[in-house]
């Protein structure tokens, strides 16, 4: 028989029980052997606690797929806390392995899952991990809690200029000396310069490095510098004071503030790179036209270096606003055509009712998996229907279904004309230097 080794632990259990991923691998090994079992793979997830949903654990979303594609015939485990602590995650992992044939043994406890009331035991047993992962949860907040009041780091990340250091057997967070002269010089040139490109750039030349723009620009705002954290004064040591921190937030805002009083960029965030995928960046060519262009072209490496004119963009709605409203519109229509009239709340009812009465041993398992089978179908057609793009306003569609309406649009103010392109548009494709598509909100 094929079987499947799934080991677990997070940091505090291991330190608390000694459930250690050695410990659980040689455990798990010798009892394959013992049974006969061929081991075809070991599915580690370290440092990950049981109540975390199923898709955070990436070593049992490894073994789910090869359960799918029937290279496993059993897994094997410790204990059930090692598998699931939640009850609801257990069913639905259940349901795939019992649609694939697959089983699963606990080598420290017994369970069988053929009675009525071994299935009932199963489900006090995961009901009370499910308690007592919640319970730990709470003592683990509130140890992290006084930590942070004690003044001591509770992760070993630190913003850039930290580090660190046990002092007299105590952590706290110090100033690194390896980056601490690069952190008070990017705080100096900002001070001096109110401009965070001429930042970046004075980093990068100075110290080798190949920062963004952005990243200087979020390591200026973050309040970390000033030493607090979660609302607590020194709780590391300052860069910058809060008056300074003030300062640097007051700059970016004055930016933004000019930009838009004095140009106002019709379809920002909303022009994307046809290389890279991401969204471009507004920009004025010869202090008069208004375009977009990839920001990544310049620090990360996007080959696509034109600038798209605002003002074809603009040239292009007014063509092809119709025609595509028109399909939209179509498209709308159906779904709502298709739309089903029965409330998925009914079927998550009838659901829940028949995992209780599959839990008290009333109906068999074959039974179960029928029913279940073709409950969860409805509801997963249901829901895939009721995703109905968030209308457009009504008022939006027939203004840009009028057949006057590029008159009607020259008529606006430039942040009106924003305002209803934002209101319909989510996104606008580009080809070569031209607009090609336009995307409605869905």
């Amino acid at each position: 028989m094929r079987c499947a080794i799934y080991i677990r632990v997070s940091s505090a259990e291991q330190r608390r029980e000694g459930y250690s991923l050695p410990e659980q691998r040689r455990v798990l090994t010798e009892y394959a052997e013992e049974k006969g079992y061929k081991v075809v793979d070991v599915y580690a997830d370290e440092g990950i606690s049981a109540s975390k949903k199923p898709h955070l654990r990436h070593d049992f979303q490894r073994m789910m797929r090869d359960v799918e594609s029937g290279r496993i015939d059993i897994i094997i485990f410790i204990k059930l806390d090692r598998w699931f602590r939640n009850v609801g995650d257990y069913y639905r992992t259940q349901e795939i392995l019992d649609r694939h044939g697959v089983k699963w043994e606990s080598v420290f406890e017994d369970y069988d899952t053929t009675t009525r009331t071994g299935r009932l035991n199963l489900n006090i047993k995961l009901t009370i991990a499910e308690d007592e992962a919640a319970n730990t949860s709470e003592r683990v907040k509130f140890v992290l809690n006084a930590k942070v009041r004690n003044k001591e780091p509770n992760t070993g990340t630190q913003p850039f200029g930290y580090k660190i250091e046990k002092t007299d057997g105590v952590k706290r967070i110090v100033k690194d000396p390896e980056t601490q002269a690069e952190t008070e010089d990017m705080f100096r040139m900002f001070f001096a310069t109110k401009s965070s490109y001429i930042v970046t750039n004075y980093i990068n030349e100075t110290y080798g490095r190949t920062l963004a723009d952005t990243t200087i620009a979020r390591r200026l705002k973050n309040i970390a510098y000033t030493g607090e954290y979660q609302g607590i004064p020194d709780y590391r040591p300052a860069y910058i004071t809060h008056e300074q921190h003030a300062e640097i937030l007051k700059a970016f805002g004055m930016h933004t503030r000019t930009a838009q009083k004095n140009k106002v960029y019709l379809f920002a965030g909303m022009v994307y790179c046809p290389e890279c995928g991401r969204v471009m960046a507004s920009c004025t060519s010869n202090k008069k036209t208004l375009g977009y262009r990839c920001r990544y072209h310049y620090h990360q490496g996007c080959s696509y270096k034109h600038m798209v004119k605002e003002e074809d963009i603009e040239a292009y709605l007014l063509d092809n606003i119709g025609k595509s409203l028109a399909c939209y519109s179509l498209r709308i229509a159906a779904k709502s055509k298709n739309k089903a009239a029965a409330s998925p709340k009914k079927y998550e009812k009838q659901l829940e009712r028949l995992n209780h009465v599959y839990i008290m041993g009333n109906i068999s398992k074959e039974e179960y998996q029928k029913q279940s089978s073709k409950l969860k179908a409805k509801l997963a057609d249901l829901k895939a229907e009721n995703r109905q793009p968030s209308s457009i306003p009504k008022d939006v569609i027939q203004l840009l279904s009028d057949q006057n309406f590029p008159l009607l649009y020259n008529k606006l103010s430039r942040a009106e004309k924003k305002s209803l392109w934002r209101s319909s548009i989510d996104k606008i494709t580009v080809d070569g230097k031209m607009p090609s598509a336009i995307h409605f909100i869905e």
